[in-house]
């Protein structure tokens, strides 16, 4: 099951920048869970998710600090021109150049697990920069609704796709005339039908209705699916544990008579 899914919003996929002058390019994201988990919010320069180029990384991030642990520009020609906005995660330019004329790539992951790809997104804006000697870029390509069919589902399938497109004929124009937009697949099993939910739900531990040897945990709504040490299982109501030996639990998981 996807818990803590990750999803980068966009207030605007298109920003005009003057030379000389600031920009900001604005990127938000949302997890899933509600939690305000500590991300990596890495800003990249390029064409399409495959092939940007890391220009900026903020560590550590969370909206209630709103705050980078550690921030650093990782490319010469972005040093000491962009930074973290304070109230965002978005890219602020002090000096727009005309060479910047290009599309950025905010990607948020999340910090302190080990990242499925559900667990990172990543959407792209287009910096036009006018004033310049440089002509404006003015071919763009925008996905609207493309679908991919997948038949015969196995569990290897769960993940993230990206759908890309590009302008074939203008090929070598510039990072605008691509565009690419990602969509999260979840695998569910026939046991996973009746989805076990937090929602509603007090804080607490709470049975896996298919398995005995697994529990869940509910702390502010947030599920948590944990496993019973070898050879125990879930003792529901136990005012110590969460597992037991099947002999000191009752049926249906253990062997514990009622007298």
């Amino acid at each position: 099951m996807v818990e803590q899914e990750v999803d980068v919003t966009l207030t605007f996929e298109e920003v005009t920048g003057y030379l000389g002058n600031s920009a900001t390019l604005e990127c938000d994201y949302i997890i899933s869970s509600g939690q305000d988990l500590p991300v990596t919010v890495t800003w990249k320069q390029g064409d399409g998710p495959r092939y940007a180029e890391e220009i900026f990384t903020c560590t550590g991030y969370t909206k209630d600090d709103k705050s980078c642990v550690n921030a650093q520009v990782t490319k010469i020609q972005y040093l000491n021109r962009i930074q973290i906005a304070n109230s965002s995660p978005s890219l602020v330019f002090t000096k727009v150049e005309a060479e910047d004329n290009h599309n950025y790539w905010c990607q948020v992951s999340l910090e302190g697990s080990n990242l499925g790809e559900e667990q990172v997104d990543m959407k792209s804006v287009v910096l036009r920069v006018r004033g310049g000697n440089e002509n404006p870029k003015m071919h763009s390509v925008t996905i609207e609704a493309n679908n991919l069919v997948i038949t015969g589902l196995k569990k290897s399938d769960a993940g993230r796709y990206w759908c890309e497109m590009r302008d074939a004929a203008m090929y070598g124009i510039g990072e605008i005339a691509s565009d690419a937009k990602s969509t999260v697949v979840e695998i569910l099993s026939e046991n996973d039908r009746n989805v076990f939910t937090c929602e509603g739900k007090a804080d607490g531990l709470y049975s896996d209705p298919y398995q005995c040897n697994m529990y869940y945990e509910c702390v502010m709504y947030v599920k948590y699916h944990r496993p019973c040490p070898t050879g125990t299982v879930f003792a529901p109501g136990h005012p110590l544990y969460a597992c037991e030996h099947p002999a000191n639990v009752p049926a249906p998981c253990g062997t514990l008579k009622n007298n």
